[in-house]
Formats: C-alpha cells, structure tokens, sequence
C-alpha cells in the first residue's frame, strides 16, 4: 500500500464515529450503574424512547447480567415488552 493510500486511510478512520473499545467497554459498564439510578418508571421511558439502544443494553446484559435489572426473572428491557405484562 502506498504512503498516500496510508495517510487516506488513518485520517478516515480517525474522523469516523466509531468508539474505541475502551469507550464501548466504559459504556457498557455504565449501563448497569445509569440504570440502578433509575426508578422504574424513568427506565420503562428510557426503554420506550431509545435513551438506551437495544445493542447497548442486550451487551451490558451479556457482560454484567447480575448488575442488570430483572422483572419476574427477565431482563428488565425484555420482560416490559411482554405480552403478559402490557395492560
């Protein structure tokens, strides 16, 4: 690869929004943390608006599942979509 064709591709990525994984690691671990500040109904809203995206929470629950809420033993994001917990 040419040193052009290097120097394109370094300022490419470097101006892209892709998050280093440090950064999606410390977003992952502060889901849990922002979520365990909530009270139900202010995560229900969170849930229902995309604060959170469904990426971002199903991640979080794969990597610290004890720190995520539950609803009836299901992950909180899940469980408030169910059929038999809508009213």
């Amino acid at each position: 690869m040419s040193q052009q064709a290097v120097k394109q591709r370094s300022r490419a990525d470097s101006d892209s929004q892709v998050p280093t994984p440090a950064e999606v690691a410390t977003t992952h671990r502060d889901v849990p943390y922002l979520l365990s500040r909530m009270t139900f109904e202010e995560r229900v809203r969170a849930y229902t608006t995309g604060a959170f995206s469904p990426r971002e929470l199903s991640t979080a629950a794969a990597r610290f599942p004890e720190a995520m809420p539950t609803l009836n033993g299901e992950f909180e994001h899940i469980a408030v979509f169910l059929a038999d917990h809508l009213d």
